[in-house]
């Protein structure tokens, strides 16, 4: 595997919302020849998937990870189930009051920064940009 790894959009209508291969990432991580990867499965629109026992999860997801990954068989020598209930922030239709109260707090409280996964973006690359701005914003005051 030569890639970082993906995210399936929801149009896709997959049950895997993402992987990540991770021996592509960190040096052996993975047996010579073999791959390590993670799959990110459930959400919000898929909660009871973290119900699942590590069987039926490996089974409910092995079709389509033989489809994704271009698998003939899907044996994996590893397989471990690790379940969040509250693992990435989501964004719904209130994300436009809590930033707009976000706003206004900052506004009103000059020297306050309320940075994080709250706003813009949940992920570490969003983290860091958002850093950067809080640290501009700071140094230009």
């Amino acid at each position: 595997m030569d890639a970082f790894g993906g995210l399936i959009p929801s149009k896709e209508k997959k049950n895997i919302l993402g992987l990540l291969f991770m021996s592509t990432l960190f040096k052996d991580r993975a047996p010579e020849g073999g791959a390590l990867f993670t799959t990110f499965t459930g959400g919000t629109k898929k909660e009871n998937l973290a119900e699942l026992s590590e069987a039926e999860l490996k089974e409910f997801l092995e079709p389509e990870l033989k489809e994704l990954l271009g698998l003939s068989e899907f044996k994996p020598d590893l397989f471990r189930a690790f379940k969040h209930k509250k693992a990435i922030a989501q964004y719904g239709a209130d994300s436009e009051k809590r930033l707009a109260a976000i706003k206004k707090i900052e506004r009103e409280n000059k020297d306050l920064f309320l940075a994080g996964s709250i706003r813009d973006g949940v992920g570490l690359a969003d983290r860091i940009k958002q850093a950067t701005d809080i640290a501009e914003q700071i140094i230009v005051d």
